[in-house]
């Protein structure tokens, strides 16, 4: 016989996988520029971690780095330009 414990478990478990949507990855690349695609041939991989380091310069020649991190909510490829 099962215990409480263990009717909420599976009922949890049913639940969560129904609302949970399978990950889907688009096929090909639609990349204008598909060498500088960043995930070349899975570029419409939902949910990337995406790091970037942008060098800055300015008019006087003085150079700053910034470090950005991210997380795509959708495929990554949306509005992607590759430039």
């Amino acid at each position: 016989m099962t215990n409480m414990a263990q009717v909420l478990a599976k009922h949890n478990n049913k639940v969560i996988v129904r609302s949970r949507p399978a990950p889907t990855i688009d096929e090909g690349c639609h990349c204008q520029d598909n060498p500088a695609c960043p995930l070349p041939g899975k570029c419409h991989t939902p949910g990337v971690v995406y790091k970037a380091t942008v060098t800055i310069t300015d008019p006087g020649n003085n150079i700053a780095m910034e470090t950005y991190t991210g997380l795509t909510g959708g495929r990554s490829g949306r509005g992607t330009t590759g430039t």
